[in-house]
């Protein structure tokens, strides 16, 4: 008796660092038993072209993957002569490089590359469910990536151990003694951040002297830290989704943010987007090497990419 495939197990999205394996894995009834072909597509699921190597017309496809194949879509079409069936795309992310807390973009040159950087995103909302403690940031800054200063502003998203989110604003001068000795400054009150609000953020410098500027579009506001007079590389330029450290705890658990999209990502004015140099993406990583969260490609412009919360931290 002849049975059309019917899909049982769907691939599942996979964060990879370049060089290493990739593995999707799909299952469908059926009778006769159906034959496998993994298909992929580069451009969003437009098009779609078979997959090539040994284990292409297997359960289990794995192959190395590539930087070239960040954000390439990956589905299993299973047929028996009854029919066929096709699984859901499952996306891949390929990062160059991970990190214990950031994950994001980072631009790098030689030393004094970087006068200014700029960024707009969406404040996510939270879900906070796991009955502890657990922390995530969002911000663009100059230096950090290789330094040891980073001069930075964004926003904190935070779950209580009750499940209670909170969201607040702050810059920072991180290697700065004289601003607070270097730790994060809240942004004073009357600076409101809820889920959902419009941030747009910016950091430059002139003659040493920085200019750190953070605003919500949603609730009106903008704020300018005082002037602040600091010596520093100017090597690197970061748009990043952290896991803070608090106190001095490194492994603090990673809210669940979802996602957040960096619009407008742009260096040295407003005529350089990521893409003008050349950009490093991070993944980050828990202790035993499982993905928190990850970038994942460029938009066309160069200037636009969402980085995704992936799986609870330790």
């Amino acid at each position: 008796m002849t049975a059309n495939p019917g899909i049982t197990e769907q691939p599942t999205n996979q964060t990879v660092l370049a060089g290493d394996s990739a593995s999707f894995t799909a299952a469908a009834s059926g009778s006769p038993t159906p034959s496998v072909q993994w298909q992929y597509s580069s451009n969003g699921g437009t098009s779609w072209a078979n997959a090539s190597g040994a284990s292409s017309t297997s359960p289990t496809y794995s192959f190395t993957a590539s930087s070239t194949e960040d954000g390439y879509e990956y589905e299993a079409a299973f047929t028996n002569t009854g029919g066929s069936a096709t699984t859901n795309p499952a996306t891949l992310t390929v990062t160059s490089s991970e990190s214990g807390n950031w994950s994001g973009y980072v631009d790098t040159g030689p030393t004094g590359t970087f006068t200014s950087v700029y960024g707009d995103w969406t404040v996510p909302t939270l879900i906070c469910n796991s009955g502890k403690n657990a922390y995530a940031s969002a911000w663009i800054g100059i230096d950090g990536d290789g330094s040891g200063t980073v001069e930075q502003d964004g926003i904190e998203a935070d779950c209580s151990a009750s499940n209670v989110a909170s969201y607040y604003a702050w810059y920072e001068m991180y290697g700065d003694s004289a601003v607070n000795d270097g730790d994060e400054v809240e942004v004073p009150a009357g600076h409101p951040v809820f889920p959902g609000d419009e941030m747009s953020a910016s950091v430059s410098v002139v003659d040493n002297e920085w200019t750190l500027e953070i605003s919500d579009s949603t609730h009106v506001w903008s704020y300018t830290a005082p002037a602040i007079t600091f010596s520093a590389d100017q090597e690197s330029a970061e748009w990043i989704v952290e896991r803070p450290e608090v106190g001095s705890d490194k492994t603090v658990q990673l809210a669940d943010f979802g996602s957040v999209t960096f619009t407008n990502a742009t260096v040295n004015g407003t005529s350089d987007p990521i893409s003008a140099f050349t950009p490093l993406s991070i993944g980050m990583i828990d202790s035993g090497s499982t993905f928190l969260a990850a970038p994942g490609p460029l938009s066309a412009s160069g200037e636009n990419f969402t980085d995704n919360w992936d799986a609870l931290g330790p």
